[in-house]
Formats: structure tokens, C-alpha cells, sequence
């Protein structure tokens, strides 16, 4: 068994760098700045979304998102959606930055940027939606 946990870690060492990546810094800064605006999406998501929902969860058209709701409350049910989408954003960021693989490192950035772009769009979406209603 111990045999099999260092051969592992030994290819985890080989998979993953211990630092990011310097090779290309314009890329790095690009998946940095990538992962900022994701990050940042999630938060307006959160917040915008709570505005709508905290009186009535009425207009949420998820039934998984509902039942939690209704059986945790509004606020730690976006806490804890915008928590997870945090951790999606920091491991396709690890992923981007330390990957000694050029094709995982490129997939986890491609992948970064399309979250970043749904994520904003759905920020959008429901802040006219919050503007419709006002």
C-alpha cells in the first residue's frame, strides 16, 4: 500500500508543477485576470440573485435550487452555490497555471474563460430581470 501512495504522489509531482508556470506570462496574466472576472461574476450572481429571491423563491425556475431553498433558506443556499463555483474557479485556475501539460493547461484556461463568460452572461440576465420587476 505504501508503495502504491509514493508512486502516486511521484506522478502527481511529474503532473503538476510546484510553482506556476513562468514560461508565458502573458498567458498567466490572462487566465489570472480570467479567473478574477469569473470570480467576480459569482459574487454579482449572488447578490443579484438574492435580490430577487429573498422575499419570494417564486421566480427560481431550478427544482434542486428550490427544495434547498425551502428547506435551508435563500442566503445559505447561494452561499453556499457561490462557494462552489469558487472552488471551480480555483481549480481550473491550479489547473491553468501548474499543469505541466500543455494541452490540460490549455483546456482548464479554454474552460475557465467559457465559466467566466456563462457566468457573467447569467449575471446579465438576471440583473435585467431585477430591472423588469422594479
Amino acid at each position: 500500500m505504501a508503495r502504491l501512495v509514493d508512486e502516486a504522489r511521484a506522478n502527481w509531482r511529474t503532473e503538476i508543477a510546484a510553482r506556476p508556470l513562468d514560461a508565458d506570462a502573458p498567458i498567466r496574466r490572462a487566465v489570472e485576470i480570467t479567473a478574477a472576472v469569473a470570480l467576480a461574476a459569482v459574487f454579482f450572481d449572488v447578490v443579484v440573485t438574492w435580490a430577487v429571491l429573498h422575499r419570494s423563491i417564486a421566480w427560481e425556475q431550478n427544482p434542486v435550487a428550490t427544495s434547498m431553498m425551502r428547506e435551508i433558506g435563500v442566503a445559505p443556499t447561494l452561499a453556499l452555490g457561490g462557494l462552489l463555483r469558487g472552488v471551480i474557479v480555483a481549480g481550473l485556475t491550479f489547473l491553468a497555471l501548474r499543469a505541466t501539460r500543455g494541452f490540460v493547461r490549455g483546456t482548464a484556461a479554454v474552460v475557465l474563460g467559457a465559466v467566466a463568460l456563462w457566468w457573467a452572461a447569467v449575471v446579465f440576465a438576471n440583473a435585467v430581470f431585477l430591472g423588469r420587476l422594479g
